[in-house]
């Protein structure tokens, strides 16, 4: 079953990124061929999620910053299907907490290797 990227192109301007392509080649040096799903201008990402939970995808890698990752968690919750984290936003809190490696080869490793975590989540102002 595919692999779905999430890619936000407005992740991480200054770390160069969010090239759907590079994130690609990324995760298919680690075994990953990832059904790219990028965002048209204005689209939520929550589209793009949900295109890939139609298409069959049997994970789905969120490549962009804790904005990117919270808006394709939110889309996850409640089913059975696990979130890859690319760390290319400004920050990335949410994968340095999580332990994901920063290096992007790193964190394509994690995902490759099917290495899981259980994370809390809540809802707040109806998010």
């Amino acid at each position: 079953m595919p692999v779905a990227l999430i890619v936000n192109p407005s992740s991480g301007p200054d770390r160069g990124g969010s090239n759907p392509d590079q994130l690609a080649r990324v995760l298919n040096s680690v075994g990953i061929n990832p059904d790219i799903q990028s965002m048209a201008p204005g689209e939520p990402i929550a589209a793009a999620v949900r295109r890939a939970l139609a298409a069959g995808s049997s994970a789905v890698v969120a490549a962009g910053g804790d904005g990117t990752v919270g808006a394709v968690a939110a889309e996850l919750v409640g089913t059975s299907i696990p979130l890859g984290v690319l760390p290319v936003g400004t920050l990335n809190h949410f994968a340095r907490d999580a332990g994901i490696p920063g290096k992007l080869a790193d964190a394509a490793r994690v995902i490759a290797e099917g290495r899981t975590t259980k994370v809390d989540v809540g809802e707040v102002n109806g998010r």
